[in-house]
């Protein structure tokens, strides 16, 4: 934008930019801010294409992806006394639970945990308009459904089972096209179209409230955007809330994208769905582990590395803040030396 500017509008004087940033309440989840954001959506989620595909879940103490240790609940309450026979008189198997509802909401509960047994989360946000072609992520997931079948047939060369993990895709925004996507989506979820119901992935379209949709993004394993600017001018907001919360992503590739997303560092660019499906494979192959989410993750982690009352450089923008932390790097320093010129 600031090269357009030079070039067509001749844009004169101290010319820097300004990044996008989202507000300090986009941050990666903790483990328990998830818990409760997934007790809070289990009533959305217990539909019937998720109930037999999701882990089970045993409310308050368990969600598709966190779970609580119920053994800790159990151990911390006293024990009953003995019998008249010496012998102890065992506890119910399961606690009281208005009594460990309560001990949540005092927050002496143990903590909660990502589950191991969890599927991947994917989460995109779209505006369900030809804008973005939601159909490269459909024939992405049909193209993970087929290799996530091929890999749990095919013994690896070492004579170990390799796999794919399920795939919960998450699509967050209202738009013309979703009823329709979504009823293509339904189908190929049941085997209505003829082929095989799908085993590996789901897809469900959500509408957040405002203050869930950071949680969503930060408790996510993977982000993807389907954004594209024929202008080559305007960068999709949507990434910048997901690098906010820690959450890499796979791009659509366009002309100025490289100026957020940076292809290896912090998340991947395609240009088609195939490209998109080999590195949904490559990401989420070691699921709940993968070492390659991690280090595209690591790198959202740099924050501002010298003083805020140090001068904005290039090398600002591959930085993480707050879009706060941001304004005071690149344009306070611009306007107390402004002040300060007409102060003498």
């Amino acid at each position: 934008m600031r090269d357009f500017l030079v070039r067509e509008w001749d844009l004169q004087g101290i010319k820097v930019v300004l990044h996008d940033r989202p507000p300090a309440r986009f941050h990666r989840a903790s483990p328990s801010e998830a818990h409760e954001l997934f007790l809070k959506l289990r009533s959305v989620l217990a539909i019937p294409e998720l109930t037999s595909f999701l882990p089970p879940i045993s409310p308050p103490y368990s969600t598709p992806f966190t779970s609580m240790p119920r053994s800790s609940l159990l151990s911390s309450e006293p024990r009953r006394p003995s019998d008249d026979t010496g012998s102890s008189i065992s506890l119910d198997p399961e606690p009281d639970q208005e009594e460990d509802v309560e001990r949540l909401a005092r927050g002496t509960a143990p903590m909660p945990a990502l589950r191991s047994d969890r599927p991947a989360l994917l989460v995109s946000s779209t505006s369900w308009t030809p804008d973005e072609d939601f159909g490269i992520l459909l024939d992405a997931m049909v193209l993970y459904e087929k290799r996530a079948r091929e890999l749990s047939n095919a013994p690896s060369s070492d004579g170990l089972r390799t796999s794919l993990p399920k795939l919960l895709v998450i699509v967050t925004g209202k738009g013309p096209l979703r009823d329709e996507y979504m009823q293509r989506i339904g189908k190929l979820q049941s085997g209505e179209g003829g082929e095989d119901a799908w085993r590996y992935v789901r897809c469900v379209s959500l509408w957040l409230e405002a203050e869930d949709y950071p949680l969503l993004l930060g408790s996510a394993d993977l982000g993807v955007s389907l954004h594209s600017s024929s202008s080559a001018l305007d960068l999709p907001m949507k990434v910048v809330d997901m690098f906010g919360c820690g959450l890499p992503v796979c791009a659509l590739g366009f002309a100025c994208l490289d100026e957020l997303v940076k292809d290896g560092v912090n998340g991947l660019v395609f240009h088609n769905a195939e490209q998109l499906a080999g590195q949904l494979e490559d990401l989420l192959s070691s699921h709940p582990h993968s070492h390659v989410i991690e280090r595209l993750r690591s790198s959202l982690q740099h924050t501002y590395p010298r003083s805020p009352r140090s001068p904005a450089s290039e090398e600002d923008a591959d930085y993480w803040g707050t879009w706060a932390q941001n304004w005071d790097r690149v344009v306070r320093p611009l306007i107390l030396r402004d002040v300060a010129e007409t102060t003498y």
